[in-house]
């Protein structure tokens, strides 16, 4: 079959009891992407627990068009989706997070966006989701937005979103990016806005009610500042255009 548009979602460790949760998500999804051709890429970025061949045979009696990357070392988000992508087949490529945290709705606003010839679409949060932060995750987010702002010149701050598009031109663009960890995204958008010949379009994302967040290590952040540091020095000496 021919897809419209692949969704990838990358997981690690997903919660106890995620998979029925997912399945009543993505009978949610189909019906809004009802007259869509859509196929879910699910990437398990080395998961050890609740990720196991009969959670894959599980997936695949319920969902009609569905591939699945697993491999054994957990390598980062950044890395999961470079994976998903290099199985995409559609003109259309989405990414979210395996939970969904962001309304439906958003994912369709998205494809809509690509569409109409946008190459790269990136989800912005509103205020309301920043209230639903602890302190810790509150204080990476609202820095990140603004060393986007001041050092890197990209026009929304807001590159962290976890629910993004692109085109084919896109997806090419997605493949040359390096970073294995969450700057990954980062990354993307800031190449996607120093290319000319890449489109970019945002969409206001809302937080799906009930989404729960994981706790962030000191760990994560002392490595998406060097991260970032990496971004910025590509950026600044032009390394960064493709």
């Amino acid at each position: 079959m021919v897809f419209d548009v692949e969704i990838i979602q990358p997981l690690y460790n997903p919660r106890d009891g995620w998979v029925e949760k997912y399945i009543a998500h993505y009978y949610e999804l189909k019906a809004l992407f009802a007259r869509v051709n859509l196929r879910i890429v699910f990437v398990n970025d080395g998961s050890t627990r609740n990720f196991d061949e009969q959670t894959i045979q599980f997936l695949k009696e319920k969902i009609e068009h569905i591939s699945i990357v697993s491999y054994t070392e957990n390598k980062g988000k950044g890395y999961a989706v470079r994976q998903g992508v290099k199985q995409t087949q559609a003109p259309l490529v989405l990414y979210t997070d395996y939970d969904f945290p962001y309304e439906m709705s958003c994912l369709y606003k998205a494809y809509q966006q690509l569409k109409v010839g946008n190459d790269v679409v990136v989800g912005i949060r509103n205020e309301a989701y920043y209230n639903h932060l602890g302190y810790r995750r509150k204080l990476v987010s609202m820095a990140c937005n603004f060393l986007n702002k001041v050092f890197l010149k990209i026009p929304h701050t807001d590159t962290q979103s976890g629910l993004k598009g692109f085109s084919l031109k896109g997806k090419e663009l997605m493949l040359k990016t390096t970073i294995t960890q969450f700057l990954f995204d980062t990354e993307f958008v800031c190449m996607a806005y120093q290319n000319k010949n890449i489109k970019v379009s945002t969409i206001d994302v809302e937080l799906r009610h009930g989404v729960k967040f994981t706790r962030m290590s000191f760990k994560t952040i002392l490595n998406e500042t060097i991260n970032f540091t990496s971004i910025l020095l590509r950026s600044y000496f032009g390394k960064l255009k493709a």
